[in-house]
């Protein structure tokens, strides 16, 4: 709605050179009140949200008893020590992914940090060459390149 506004202002602020005023000028300031008021709105509208957000809770029991269908369904390598598993569960029992983590249902069945991505060292075009001939990198091996 914003975006649609700000095209029907642009649109019409030609005319305020007939008032005599800078339509530069105009298009500015009325701009920035229309941002103001999306602003206001926009908070407005948070707020309301939060005063009908309805907080349930889970009861304690049913996480237990969804971490024990997993691990009857997916096998024992899914239940994770103590129950760290259960707390992450979803409502149908998927595990929780947490950042930085993948899961690895193979080999030792649990959570392992991701392996780092491989760097390379890109020559710029300006560095000597790697090839050792003392030549910047453009006018020897990345001549063709």
């Amino acid at each position: 709605d914003h975006l649609d506004a700000m095209d029907d202002l642009r649109e019409g602020i030609g005319l305020r050179a007939y008032g005599q005023k800078d339509p530069l000028v105009e298009y500015k300031h009325e701009a920035y009140e229309m941002f103001q008021e999306m602003i206001r709105s926009i908070k407005e509208d948070v707020v309301k949200n939060i005063f009908r957000v309805q907080v349930v809770s889970e009861p304690v029991l049913e996480r237990h008893r969804v971490a024990s269908d997993v691990a009857a369904t997916h096998g024992p390598a899914l239940a994770l020590a103590g129950g760290g598993f259960a707390a992450a569960a979803g409502a149908e029992g998927l595990p929780y992914m947490d950042e930085g983590f993948s899961f690895q249902a193979a080999g030792g069945g649990g959570y392992a940090p991701r392996p780092e991505p491989v760097r390379v060292h890109k020559v710029g075009r300006n560095e000597p060459c790697p090839c050792g001939s003392g030549k910047k990198y453009k006018k020897c091996c990345g001549a063709n390149a």
